[in-house]
């Protein structure tokens, strides 16, 4: 009897475990067809959505990939000047080609000075004569330039440089001749036919196209080969161009006042400061004018608008020709202290001015 039970016993676990092991192995198989079912479901739908995006879209593509790019060596390539220089149109050579084309006049000219204006008092008797003593008559295109040029040069005589002398030694006077000769010569002929050379040393002379078509250089005071440096007229020049200042001549009597005009734009006090200014040997006046000026001036006070600083001739004042140029300035005053300076004051002036001329004293 317990032989037969413990065989029962045995039969009974084998079975159960048997009914284990097909119920797992069921299960696995099951979760295997579950799993190729949700593949094969997935599948379809993918390809769908894949075939239902448009070009444009972006979405399905990879991320753009960055590189950096190779840093390569820069050389500086050698500049090339290629600019070519202009050709210079109607270039007409000055009579001496080392100084290339002849350039329109710009600006202040010495022949805007008084005395050399053909609307001047001694310029118009001057043409008047030349026009008895040579033959002007352009209209057959011949004019006497050489007698025009002699006439002008041993007849001019009315110029204030003519009549002091200390200007003498620089030869203003003849200067002043060769100018006003070009001035009065160029009323008859081309304005490249006739200039007043000037050389390094600040000497001159006239260079023209004669009567023939020769090239004459005139009053050069025996100079073979000068060096020039710029010519000259009332048109052209070539080579550097002169600063030319126009001082005022005032021609007084002893007794006699001068003034100066003045624009102020406000209310100031300016200093009388004077500069130098020699000429030759021409007497410079002291900064208040002392030499021959009554009550001299140090300060001036303006007043918004128009003033003027005047001045009186001494009534003993030495006749003579004189230089004087002073300017308007600001300044201060100190007061001593002791051992040092204390500032009393200061003021600024409110104008930049200043003034520039000779006087001629008649006694």
């Amino acid at each position: 009897m317990e032989k037969q039970s413990l065989s029962g016993m045995k039969k009974s676990e084998a079975k159960k475990v048997y009914v284990r092991r097909r119920v797992l192995l069921a299960l696995i198989v099951l979760l295997v067809a579950i799993g190729i079912a949700l593949v094969i479901l997935s599948l379809p739908r993918a390809s769908m959505s894949a075939a239902n995006k448009t070009p444009n879209d972006t979405s399905l593509l990879p991320p753009p990939i960055f590189e950096e790019m190779p840093v390569l060596p820069v050389f500086n390539e050698p500049e090339v000047n290629d600019t070519v220089p202009e050709p210079v149109e109607n270039c007409t050579l000055a009579p001496i080609e080392e100084l290339g084309c002849l350039i329109e006049n710009v600006g202040i000219s010495i022949f805007g000075a008084t005395g050399l204006n053909v609307d001047d008092r001694n310029v118009k008797n001057l043409i008047k004569l030349v026009e008895r003593e040579c033959d002007t008559d352009n209209a057959d295109g011949y004019v006497d330039r050489d007698c025009i040029i002699d006439t002008v040069v041993y007849n001019s005589e009315n110029s204030w440089v003519c009549e002091w002398e200390c200007l003498e030694d620089l030869a203003s006077c003849e200067t002043y001749k060769m100018h006003l000769a070009v001035q009065i010569v160029r009323r008859y002929i081309p304005a490249d036919e006739i200039f007043v050379a000037r050389t390094q040393n600040f000497n001159f002379f006239l260079v023209y196209k004669d009567n023939q078509g020769q090239w004459i250089q005139k009053f050069a005071y025996g100079i073979s080969r000068p060096v020039v440096e710029a010519l000259y007229n009332d048109f052209y020049h070539a080579g550097p161009m002169t600063e030319v200042v126009f001082p005022d001549i005032l021609e007084l009597d002893a007794g006699d006042k001068f003034c100066f005009d003045i624009y102020a734009t406000r209310s100031c006090v300016c200093s009388v400061e004077v500069q130098p200014f020699s000429v030759g040997d021409c007497p410079e006046l002291p900064a208040d004018l002392r030499g021959i000026c009554d009550k001299p001036i140090n300060e001036v006070y303006l007043n918004t608008g128009k003033n003027q600083i005047c001045f009186t001739v001494a009534e003993n004042a030495t006749e003579g020709f004189y230089t004087y140029n002073f300017e308007l300035t600001s300044g201060e005053d100190y007061i001593p202290a002791g051992n040092a300076f204390m500032k009393k004051r200061e003021w600024d002036c409110c104008v930049n001015d200043s003034f520039k001329g000779f006087l001629s004293i008649e006694d």
